[in-house]
């Protein structure tokens, strides 16, 4: 059941991204004075929306607090006949940046834990902007397939309260990437800050991060 949850998200996926290449080749300007742009970069995601302090609540200082994710995101830009609005498609990867994690261990009793946090995902959509010469304002709205895992694991057989936890999440399916921010371009080089969301679903758990990436672009 669950190979065929993950088949038909794929399909759908694959089906959506070749509405958009075909969408694409009857609105690409063929006299555009623009081409393709590529860019990449490193991004930072806050995972505060997706914590909470249940296992703070069994133990002090035990939970997870404001886990941050670095990423790197690769991104292709295309030209549509419309001046104002751009096709994209890309990938990202990103997991948890903290050293969040301890082990106290021997034959007899331990007091270890373990947090791990990571993920990705490929996307298509539309890029409404406003574009000047060497400045402008960006927006993307793109739905893609992500998948992120999380493991939170306690081992303590010192003190009370004993606790033994593994928990797993994962999600996989239809998700969904939005940003709003501005570029600086000089020749075919420029740079496109902007504020990002990232919302990942699935049948077993469901992620939303969002942060800051600081792309590099080139343009052909």
């Amino acid at each position: 059941m669950i190979n065929q949850v993950k088949h038909s998200t794929l399909y759908s996926f694959l089906l959506l991204a070749a509405s958009i290449l075909i969408s694409y080749s009857g609105a690409f300007a063929q006299g555009a004075d623009t081409g393709m742009e590529i860019s990449f970069g490193p991004f930072l995601h806050s995972n505060s929306m997706n914590e909470d302090n249940y296992y703070n609540f069994k133990r002090s200082s035990t939970g997870p607090d404001n886990e941050i994710l670095q990423g790197v995101n690769l991104k292709f830009t295309l030209p549509t006949k419309l001046p104002y609005l751009d096709i994209i498609f890309g990938s990202l990867i990103e997991g948890g940046s903290s050293s969040y994690g301890s082990t106290n261990w021997s034959p007899q009793r331990t007091n270890s834990y373990d947090y791990k946090l990571n993920g990705g995902g490929v996307y298509a959509g539309v890029s409404p902007k406003l574009k000047g010469k060497h400045f402008g304002l960006t927006s993307e709205f793109a739905i893609g397939v992500f998948s992120y895992k999380e493991v939170f694991a306690i081992f303590n057989s010192i003190e009370e309260p004993y606790m033994d936890v593994y928990d797993r999440r994962t999600s996989f399916g239809l998700g969904g990437l939005s940003s709003i921010g501005f570029y600086a371009k000089f020749g075919r080089l420029g740079i496109n800050p902007n504020l990002n969301a990232v919302f990942s679903g699935g049948d077993n758990a469901s992620f939303t991060f969002y942060g800051l990436a600081v792309p590099l672009t080139y343009s052909f």
